[in-house]
């Protein structure tokens, strides 16, 4: 298995830079660079786990070539897992019930970005946008995407 073309594959998938997906997985570009690069012999499972959380996929999902899904739904299937599992894991109490809205919330949070993602392709596909403006919209999404990861991170703590 080369995580080289792993975690490239996963970044033209889901249209993210490297840089980006750094970001989203709370390594160093440097460490990402590194291991891209293969300056890194190896890399600590706990890294190749940040990366899927930067994903939004799982260490299983990573690893299998031969996926059934296409890799945006196995990230959306990742987060809906996620979700069912705090939904139906803690005791009802009016604290589990405000993390489960949360988490919802999270959730809506994230299908609205996506949504956002596909109309700004829309628009960038029939030319009703020039080249900077898609970019420069593009690079919103990703910082709202930046911060939606961080929010689920803080919330898995």
């Amino acid at each position: 298995m080369n995580l080289s073309k792993r975690i490239l594959y996963f970044c033209n998938t889901f249209r993210i830079t490297v840089n980006n997906l750094a970001d989203r997985s709370g390594l160093t570009q440097s460490t990402l660079q590194n291991i891209i690069s293969g300056n890194s012999s190896t890399a600590q499972v706990n890294t190749i786990e940040k990366i899927c959380e930067g994903l939004g996929i799982t260490l299983e999902d990573f690893f299998r070539e031969n996926n059934d899904l296409p890799a945006p739904a196995l990230q959306e299937l990742t987060l809906f897992k996620k979700y069912l599992e705090w939904k139906y894991s803690s005791k009802s109490s009016l604290a589990s019930d405000t993390f489960k809205k949360s988490m919802l919330s999270l959730y809506e949070l994230k299908e609205m970005i996506e949504e956002l993602r596909k109309k700004l392709n829309d628009l960038a596909n029939s030319k009703q946008l020039n080249d900077s403006e898609v970019i420069k919209v593009s690079q919103e999404l990703d910082a709202l995407l930046v911060e939606y990861y961080k929010l689920i991170r803080k919330n898995q703590n």
